[in-house]
């Protein structure tokens, strides 16, 4: 049985031309395979599409949805994307099966298929009568006659393989548990009960039949049992005791731990004092023989310094007469940094009291001494 499709191009398209070698698309669709063979005349395309058996009525509700889709929109076209359609009809001999509004492009799912690509099979039923596929079943066959098909293809799988039940009662006779091995094996529950798992079940030997080992109540000659301990009494329970701490008293070279603790309570720091002037007969400036750091207490005495004096402040006076320096050179401006004197001069002043004082002074810009 066959259809065909005419569509019109659109004006838009009147030099349209379309591959000259006719291209196969194939659309599947449920059980519904077709073969679609389209030729480019003048301004329609024509389009065939074949059946392989007589349409029913589900079939051409199935044939509708490929056309608008199974929600009945439209669906995307993928047949003509290059070309746009202004109607379309399905027509078997002169009858209109379907109209198709115009909404300008055909909608239909398919996948494209070049006919240099084509393999021959069961998908080009364009080239097939009915019934052509014996390994197909007719979709217009009876249920009788398909249930006798499918009672056949069951009695065929059947003597071929085992069904769960036989082989369940073949491995019930092989099971090792159902099965009586000969003289050559030990059963496992013969081998349980050959083994001994106590001491006791060893023939001729008690659980205590190993005297040259001790125990807490066997010992030797060395050494004394536990039990023989916890029940000491009579001439050794006196000598032990007169022995331990308990019953020994320390002669006068220890002192016994009641005798320090009674000593320490005597002479221990109760009040907690740590305040130097809370000491009994010292304040906390009961000690001449420091310095104070305020400058009141001076030196009664030569002061000896092993390293440098080191003074920060402007002046360093000296109250003495005479000003002894041991050294033979005396070093004035000490830690120039630059060229020359920075200041300009550097010299001794000597201090006239109501006159002018005088300077023997070193003129940086003179680069001599003067007076």
């Amino acid at each position: 049985m066959s259809f065909k499709y005419i569509y019109s191009i659109s004006d838009d398209f009147p030099n349209q031309k379309v591959n000259e070698e006719a291209l196969v698309y194939e659309i599947r669709m449920s059980d519904i395979t077709v073969a679609l063979d389209y030729v480019y005349i003048r301004d329609q395309v024509e389009c065939e599409i074949y059946f392989k058996a007589e349409l029913s009525e589900g079939e051409q509700t199935l044939l509708d949805n490929i056309v608008y889709g199974h929600t009945g929109e439209p669906l995307e076209n993928s047949i003509l994307p290059e070309i746009g359609f202004q109607r379309m009809q399905i027509v078997d001999s002169d009858t209109q099966i379907v109209d198709v509004d115009d909404n300008g492009r055909l909608r239909v799912m398919a996948s494209v298929i070049p006919k240099e690509h084509q393999l021959a099979g069961p998908e080009h039923l364009g080239q097939l009568v009915d019934d052509q596929i014996p390994s197909f079943i007719p979709r217009n066959t009876d249920l009788t006659t398909l249930s006798g098909i499918l009672h056949q293809e069951v009695v065929d799988f059947a003597s071929n393989y085992y069904d769960k039940t036989v082989m369940d009662s073949l491995l019930a006779e092989k099971a090792p548990l159902a099965h009586d091995h000969d003289l050559r094996y030990y059963k496992k529950i013969e081998v349980d009960s050959m083994l001994i798992t106590t001491h006791s079940g060893l023939a001729g030997l008690l659980s205590d039949d190993h005297p040259q080992y001790l125990n807490d109540e066997r010992g030797d000659t060395r050494y004394y049992t536990k039990s023989f301990i916890n029940t000491l009494s009579g001439t050794l329970q006196t000598e032990i005791n007169s022995k331990s701490d308990l019953g020994h008293v320390h002669n006068d070279i220890y002192y016994t731990k009641d005798v320090i603790d009674n000593y320490l309570d005597q002479k221990a720091d109760i009040n907690h004092v740590h305040e130097h002037k809370d000491l009994t007969g010292l304040t906390n400036d009961d000690h001449p023989q420091y310095l104070l750091i305020d400058g009141s207490r001076s030196i009664m005495g030569d002061l000896v310094i092993e390293g440098n004096l080191l003074v920060s402040g402007t002046q360093f006076i000296s109250q003495t007469e005479t000003v002894i320096i041991n050294d033979n050179i005396l070093v004035l401006n000490n830690g120039e940094v630059n060229q020359g004197v920075t200041a300009g001069i550097a010299g001794i002043e000597i201090d006239r009291g109501l006159l002018d004082n005088y300077r023997f002074l070193f003129s940086e810009h003179a680069k001599t001494f003067v007076v």
